[in-house]
């Protein structure tokens, strides 16, 4: 039999026993061989126990892939570093630069003067020196705005938008509440040693609106406003082959039709809004007349040549009108006179023109003059009833009647009536007399008187 003490209150009966120690250090040991027996015997050893290292350590990263390393190992005399890139060291502080960025297995080894060694293994990252490198994708006229991280360095990205908005990663995408110029900053790896800023100028125009409006005036004009906003420049096309530049003017258009009209608006910052409209043109009337006198009743025809009119106005310059399209009208005096016609249209557009009426001698002729009386008593004066017309007008037939009807009289060429009938005086009294003369008949009295 056989009975172990192993020095840390431990004991076996096992021929052979195997015991871990909790700490290291140096232990008694007995053993006693047929316990209790006439042979017992008892013998005695000490033992060191070496409880061995333990590999530990941490690290630290500077800018520029410099990292440095520190041994945290709890026993261990020497201590051996593999930096997973091919290098290595020893110590218990050590510093080394990586040639790239990347995530590289650290081992450390720690070994004690018993030969008794311990390694641990990390995966250390390794970043390159952070570097900041804002685009601004956008323009002016832009909205939303776009941004991206470019050319930067860095795990973490974070963006100050200048409007007390922050954004984090490569690309942004941003919204401004108002116009103006903007500072966007980009800071990449922030709140480290070696975090880095770089930043932008955003120009965030003004809103731009175009809104053209067309007001159809008489006469193919028509008066062009732009009632948006924001514009400080405007080009207007007139779909008629010409353009002007201007935010309110009047175009004339040559030929009535539909014309698409295009506005394009201009801000401060370059920015533009297209808007297109169809537009309407009409020609507006065009008075113009003639005038033809008839000699033979003093009457004048109008002839009516306006265009684009559908009322119209006369003005004979004697205080009469009318409103007819061909008027007819005689002056009752001889002169001269002035006639206007006023051509209007359906929507109320209107043109004028006017013409001087002058006979050959200066004045408007009365045309044929038939007097209302005369006086056959022999004294020279006013004894007969006599017709005066033009040369051109001889022509006709003018007859007498009493007031019973009767034809009393009745001459081709327009010979004076002496106030008689077969060679005897006819009683005073009032006389009717036609007068045809080139298809125009007319018709009054006489009064005669001796």
């Amino acid at each position: 039999t056989w009975w172990w003490d192993l020095g840390d209150g431990n004991t076996s009966m096992l021929a052979s026993p195997a015991h871990t120690y909790a700490t290291s250090g140096t232990y008694d040991i007995a053993l006693v061989t047929s316990v209790g027996g006439a042979c017992s015997d008892t013998a005695t050893t000490t033992v060191v126990v070496d409880q061995g290292p333990q590999a530990a350590f941490t690290y630290t990263t500077a800018c520029d892939r410099f990292v440095t390393f520190t041994d945290q190992s709890t026993v261990g005399s020497t201590t051996s570093w593999t930096f997973g890139d091919g290098a290595s060291a020893s110590g218990s502080l050590v510093d080394h630069t990586y040639a790239l960025p990347g995530t590289y297995a650290v081992t450390l080894t720690a070994s004690n003067a018993s030969g008794c060694d311990h390694d641990t293994t990390m995966q250390v990252v390794v970043i390159a020196d952070p570097f900041a490198d804002p685009q601004w994708l956008s323009g002016p006229c832009d909205e939303p705005h776009q941004f991206t991280a470019g050319a930067s360095v860095g795990n973490v990205l974070q963006w100050d938008l200048g409007d007390g908005a922050f954004a984090n990663g490569a690309n942004v995408v941003h919204t401004y509440a108002a116009q103006g110029s903007y500072t966007v900053l980009l800071i990449a790896e922030p709140g480290t040693p070696c975090a880095d800023t770089a930043s932008v100028l955003v120009v965030v125009a003004g809103p731009i609106v175009a809104l053209p409006m067309a007001s159809v005036e008489c006469g193919g004009e028509v008066l062009f406003h732009d009632a948006g906003q924001g514009a400080v420049a405007w080009l207007w096309n007139f779909g008629d082959g010409s353009t002007a530049t201007a935010d309110s003017l009047m175009h004339v258009y040559g030929a009535p039709g539909s014309y698409t009209v295009t506005l394009v608006a201009t801000n401060a910052e370059g920015c533009t809004d297209t808007v297109s409209m169809d537009v309407l043109s009409t020609l507006g009337p065009q008075a113009g007349f003639t005038a033809d006198r008839d000699p033979c009743t003093a009457l004048y025809h109008f002839n009516n040549g306006s265009t684009n009119a559908d009322a119209y106005a006369w003005s004979f310059g004697d205080g009469n009108g009318s409103t007819s399209t061909d008027p007819v009208h005689q002056f009752a005096v001889p002169g001269s006179y002035t006639v206007w016609l006023v051509a209007t249209a359906v929507d109320g557009c209107a043109d004028s023109t006017s013409v001087v009426l002058v006979d050959e001698l200066g004045g408007v002729t009365a045309g044929v003059f038939i007097p209302n009386a005369f006086t056959p008593n022999g004294d020279g004066i006013n004894d007969v009833f006599e017709v005066s017309v033009p040369a051109e007008c001889t022509t006709g037939v003018l007859s007498i009647y009493n007031r019973w009807g009767e034809l009393i009289f009745e001459t081709s060429v327009f010979e004076p009536w002496n106030g008689t009938l077969n060679g005897r005086p006819v009683p005073d009294g009032v006389y009717v007399y036609h007068l045809l003369s080139k298809g125009n008949i007319m018709k009054g009295h006489v009064t005669l008187l001796r």
